[in-house]
């Protein structure tokens, strides 16, 4: 399973800015009352009904984990409005690292100076705060970034979830939807949930192990011994040279 998945027309959609629209609905409700004709010197009064109804727009939690943004801010949002968000809700960035990939690579991917990392996009920014969640931002130069991935760990405490609830330190049996893919990097795994990408680790059997022969075994270890290390989704700086 590819950690960094490419979603398909996801880097032209991300270096241009998104034009929304809204349009609002509107309906009249009539009513009509008629009079029964007869003996006007008898009154009548006719039961009155009201009734109302109303919406209740589910609150979206502005942390929260989601496969294409975080809380109510999309792939594909602005810089500025996505970090004074956060700045808002968590402080000040504990890092902001700027980069520039200045050569185009195989796959349309975009390699450092160095030749150490990849990106989708010419220009990145990262935004990293103190409970370990980052921002990547991309475009085609430095002034006009937009909101491209995420990424979350390090955090002890799993203050971020997912839909489900994932979170890093939650085991593969308490979220059964999670999907792991079989084999990965010895006591490190690979998976998803809820679309997200997620690095695992095994506490028990490695998910692969090397016979005496040399020859690699692929294994699933058994879910109550494997745990969330990390999340992310949408793209991010990528090392060229990551072995495992």
């Amino acid at each position: 399973m590819n950690r960094h998945r490419v979603v398909s027309g996801l880097c032209t959609l991300l270096l241009v800015a998104a034009a929304g629209c809204s349009s609002t609905t509107s309906s009249r409700l009539s009513a009509s009352t008629s009079t029964p004709t007869g003996d006007t010197s008898a009154s009548s009064t006719a039961p009155t009904s009201s009734s109302s109804s109303s919406t209740t727009i589910p609150t979206v939690d502005p942390l929260l984990l989601r496969l294409d943004g975080v809380g109510t801010h999309d792939f594909g949002n602005d810089v500025g409005a996505v970090v004074d968000d956060f700045t808002t809700l968590l402080g000040a960035p504990a890092s902001d690292v700027a980069a520039e990939y200045p050569t185009l690579a195989d796959g349309g991917r975009y390699e450092s100076t160095d030749d150490e990392y990849r990106f989708i996009a010419p220009f990145s920014r990262t935004v990293c705060w103190s409970n370990s969640l980052c921002l990547a931002f991309g475009g085609v130069n430095s002034t006009a970034l937009f909101f491209t991935g995420w990424r979350y760990d390090s955090d002890p405490t799993g203050s971020l979830t997912s839909t489900s609830g994932a979170t890093l330190g939650t085991r593969w049996t308490d979220i059964p939807s999670m999907t792991i893919a079989e084999g990965g990097c010895f006591t490190v795994g690979y998976g998803e949930v809820d679309g997200i990408d997620v690095v695992v680790q095994s506490d028990g059997l490695q998910f692969v192990e090397v016979d005496d022969s040399g020859n690699y075994i692929m294994n699933t270890p058994s879910p109550a011994d494997v745990t969330i290390l990390s999340m992310e989704a949408g793209d991010l700086p990528v090392s060229s040279y990551a072995d495992c």
